[in-house]
């Protein structure tokens, strides 16, 4: 396969849930766009653009959050609180 993943669940007042992805790094324009609907870097690949947005509309329906935070090495981390 790709890149490795690693998923880390903190339970609290709050449940978070990170994501952490070693692949390439987003450029800054796609970071910012990354929750859009149809918004895909992966379009080559059979991408639709819809998994993040559909993350995020699960997230905000339980009165959550998701945000991308880009790792200092590679990659991206995508941690969602609820």
């Amino acid at each position: 396969g790709g890149a490795p993943v690693t998923v880390t669940v903190a339970d609290g007042e709050q449940r978070t849930i990170a994501v952490r992805d070693e692949g390439p790094t987003l450029s800054p324009d796609h970071f910012d766009r990354a929750f859009e609907r149809f918004h895909s870097t992966e379009r080559s690949r059979g991408g639709t653009g819809l998994g993040l947005a559909t993350v995020r509309a699960i997230a905000v329906a339980h009165g959550g959050e998701v945000r991308a935070i880009a790792n200092p090495d590679r990659g991206a981390t995508l941690v969602v609180t609820i």
